[in-house]
């Protein structure tokens, strides 16, 4: 049965919201000793979750960043160059609801950001990725690519080998993990938020932020 609770999430591509752009506002990354430390520790989903403990505690800072498009008001961005674990870049109104809410801050990480051009506070908002040897297996389903068909997989080792990977669709976590708002799996594109989240994101107007409403991964709990 589909969880209810959570929701994916990402910056909108709302045509409304967008005009004439191309894309969503974002944030591009300036400082180069950024992209080389996430280069050099965080380049693939199996180094990200090795270095969990410490990955984060040191990024070199200040960062500096610049906006892709001339509009200060959006609250919830895109962020390049996209790194593992780095959902967005946010506003001080997110920050503050996060805090409001008691988000734990064992969920997210926040690191500050000077953006040309803004006095805005703005931020790069991660969320470390859940490793997929967590899944409860073989409840959990999955889309096997080639050829394309649903798979479900004894352990985490037997879906290993499959050759050209696979993505989570009906996914089952240990019950210790319902008490999260934030869930960012790491065979997932998007982050799921809890409908609590969600709600106060929305209820708050927070732009640039929207709800995956055709996703197909749905988020189970035993």
């Amino acid at each position: 049965m589909k969880n209810l609770e959570y929701q994916a999430v990402w910056v909108s591509w709302d045509q409304k919201l967008l005009g004439r752009r191309s894309g969503p506002q974002t944030v591009k990354i300036l400082t180069q000793a950024f992209d080389e430390y996430m280069r050099e520790n965080n380049s693939d989903t199996f180094m990200h979750i090795r270095n969990l403990d410490w990955l984060y505690d040191r990024i070199p800072l200040p960062l500096k960043g610049k906006f892709i498009y001339k509009d200060d008001s959006w609250d919830y961005m895109d962020a390049i160059y996209s790194r593992f674990g780095m959902i967005a870049a946010v506003s001080e109104r997110v920050k503050r609801i996060l805090e409001d809410l008691n988000v734990s801050q064992d969920e997210y990480v926040l690191k500050p950001i000077s953006v040309e051009g803004s006095d805005r506070q703005i931020y790069l908002l991660f969320i470390k990725k859940i490793s997929d040897a967590e899944l409860i297996y073989p409840e959990s389903s999955f889309k096997v690519y080639t050829p394309e068909r649903m798979m479900h997989f004894s352990s985490y080792n037997e879906r290993a080998m499959v050759p050209d990977g696979c993505g989570v669709r009906d996914i089952f976590l240990p019950e210790s993990y319902r008490n999260r708002d934030i869930i960012n799996l790491q065979s997932s594109v998007p982050v799921f938020f809890s409908q609590r989240l969600v709600d106060a994101f929305e209820e708050n107007k927070i732009k640039g932020f929207s709800v995956w409403n055709n996703h197909k991964t749905t988020l189970n709990f035993r």
